[in-house]
């Protein structure tokens, strides 16, 4: 049986290569800030790369990051010669605003805050503190496209907020840095990245919400996509040089899954801008109905996830204005939660599972548990209420057969 969630891989696929040919609106009427202020780039962690430029840090001035991350948000701030000072950040994503404050000192220069899920951080005492100190904020809006506060779209209070439209949009690649404070210039006009490395992330991506939407155990699919990638991967092949390399972080004397080769940062992309492809998809979104589908998936699936003894939701409300992301929930044995979702052709992701080598994660046991037992469950706006009651089902009869 092919699920909903199947057919949605196929509506998913649909909409970007019919998003290609249809005629677009302008950007300035989709994103959710000043494009006059921005400058639109290759993916998000060059954005993080832009930002640094634009506000003149130097190598050796530390920046306060989040001990919860990616890790490819980290790498750029190396490349450039930075110090980085994780901060802690609590089991429920919170930041910790006395921890930050009291790892300040006169080499630090910014702060790096992150919105997890489209969930918006409290930042009025971060900013006034900032503001005080002569520190730069920088916001990381990745995963907050379209979300709101009380007061507007999340991204206008740091000095540059960065983003990545590929976390929230069927796009190959696209980012942004925007700048918030007008003592900063717009960086120079990017590179249009070649055919061939948008055609390779186009391919990825295509190819791999078929193979969720064909059946599990049919490789025809598989081969013929892997093997287009690998030649379109040649055709555009580059020396990479990253700046962080290692198989395992130790933590707590056990050793851990490092970012993946493609997590690292490549000083390849630095001044590739955004494609015309993506651009043209970009044209082509309606920005409230992403968020309202988005939310009613996510309120759809709460109170199911909430029933199911074994995991717990990250969040147990949506509060007005935010766009999630996915539906993150905290399970014990994820690795196991997460291959038998995906048997069922629900693409769960074991969510940020990388260790950055360049953290001392001993000293983070609440990024250590978020690394360990997230799981992000899809509530992608091309799904419906259907698709919610398909992947809450198999959930419930995977914890249920769990215990």
């Amino acid at each position: 049986m092919i699920s909903r969630n199947g057919e949605h891989n196929c509506r998913s696929m649909s909409f970007s290569i019919l998003s290609l040919v249809k005629r677009g609106s302008l950007l300035r009427d989709v994103l959710p800030f000043d494009a006059k202020r921005a400058c639109l780039t290759y993916m998000g962690r060059n954005a993080v790369w832009q930002a640094v430029r634009i506000l003149g840090l130097k190598p050796g001035d530390e920046v306060l990051v989040p001990a919860y991350n990616c890790g490819s948000e980290i790498d750029p701030l190396l490349h450039h010669g930075l110090t980085i000072v994780p901060y802690r950040v609590s089991r429920s994503t919170q930041i910790d605003i006395k921890d930050i404050l009291s790892r300040v000192n006169r080499r630090t220069r910014a702060v790096y805050v992150t919105h997890y899920f489209g969930f918006p951080q409290r930042l009025e005492e971060i900013v006034h503190f900032c503001r005080e100190r002569g520190l730069f904020l920088v916001e990381d809006c990745a995963l907050a496209l379209f979300s709101q506060d009380n007061d507007g779209f999340v991204g206008r209070l740091g000095d540059v907020a960065v983003f990545s439209f590929r976390k929230t949009l069927p796009v190959p690649d696209g980012g942004a840095v925007v700048i918030n404070n007008p003592n900063f210039k717009i960086v120079s006009p990017l590179e249009q990245p070649t055919i061939a490395p948008v055609l390779a992330a186009l391919v990825t991506s295509l190819g791999r919400s078929a193979e969720r939407w064909s059946h599990i155990e049919f490789d025809g699919v598989k081969r013929s996509y892997r093997w287009i990638q690998s030649g379109i991967n040649r055709l555009h092949k580059r020396k990479r040089h990253f700046t962080a390399q290692g198989k395992s972080v130790m933590v707590r004397g056990v050793g851990r899954a490092s970012l993946g080769i493609h997590d690292h940062y490549d000083p390849g992309i630095s001044w590739l801008g955004m494609s015309a492809i993506s651009k043209r998809i970009l044209g082509n979104v309606d920005p409230r109905e992403v968020a309202v589908k988005r939310r009613q998936n996510f309120q759809y699936l709460l109170p199911t996830i909430e029933e199911v003894r074994g995991i717990e939701p990250l969040f147990r409300r949506l509060p007005n204005g935010v766009c999630p992301t996915a539906f993150p929930v905290l399970c014990e044995n994820r690795s196991e939660l997460c291959r038998k979702l995906n048997e069922r052709w629900i693409s769960a992701i074991e969510w940020w599972s990388g260790y950055h080598p360049s953290i001392r994660w001993d000293e983070f046991p609440e990024g250590v548990y978020l690394k360990d037992h997230l799981i992000a469950l899809p509530v992608h706006h091309g799904l419906n209420v259907e698709d919610m009651a398909y992947i809450g089902a198999c959930v419930r009869e995977i914890m249920s057969e769990a215990h």
